[in-house]
This record gives structure tokens, sequence and C-alpha cells, in this order.
């Protein structure tokens, strides 16, 4: 688990995250937690204190190399601006600031049609 953050803190935000990375980043599965977190942080770049402030506070933080993160349009080149949008919300890293699962369902992405 990301720095030990189910012992820190277990939100449904937790959930919606993971969910995101099953459906679309299947292959970045590691071999290890350092692994996995090589791997994310390689997609999504390194968390900075900006955007998740609690980082450091987590049981088992550890500083990590910065990685900057590449945009999502470079990630998902053929999806709308909406899903984007979603993505971006799903994709942020601190737990209280990630959109809940309620809100993602009435996003405008979900609420007419798969914007996938």
């Amino acid at each position: 688990m990301l720095y030990s953050l189910s012992d820190y803190i277990i939100t449904y935000s937790l959930s919606i995250f993971s969910v995101c990375l099953l459906i679309l980043f299947l292959p970045l599965q590691g071999n290890s937690d350092i692994d996995q977190l090589s791997k994310i942080f390689a997609a999504f770049g390194t968390p900075k204190a900006d955007q998740w402030p609690d980082l450091t506070k987590l049981p088992d933080y550890v500083e990590y190399q910065f990685v900057p993160a590449p945009s999502l349009r470079s990630l998902f080149p053929a999806v709308s601006d909406d899903a984007l949008d979603l993505l971006s919300k799903m994709f942020t890293y601190d737990p209280k600031a990630r959109i809940s699962i309620k809100q993602a369902l009435e996003h405008r992405c979900l609420m007419f049609t798969i914007c996938l």
C-alpha cells in the first residue's frame, strides 16, 4: 500500500484511485512495493508537498527521487476532454482532495455517455 496509507487513512477515495489503476493501467503492477511506486511515479510523477500536504506524515514515508509528471493527454491521447478531467480528479494523490465515488458517478463524463 502506498507508504502504509492503509494504516493512516482508509477512505473510498483510495478505492477510486485503485479502481482507476486497475481499469487503465493493469501493466503498472510492480514486483514489490518499491517497484510499484516506481511505476506509478513514472506514469504520474512523484507527489509534491503542495499536491499532498500530509504525505511526509505517513508511517512508511521515504523520500523518492523526483520524477516530473507527464501530461494526462500524453498518456491518454484518444480520450475526450471530459474523460481527462475525470481521470485527473481520480488520479489525485491526496485522498482528501480526490474525487469521491459519488462525485465520479455524477461527473459530466459519465452522466450522458461513456466518455472513454
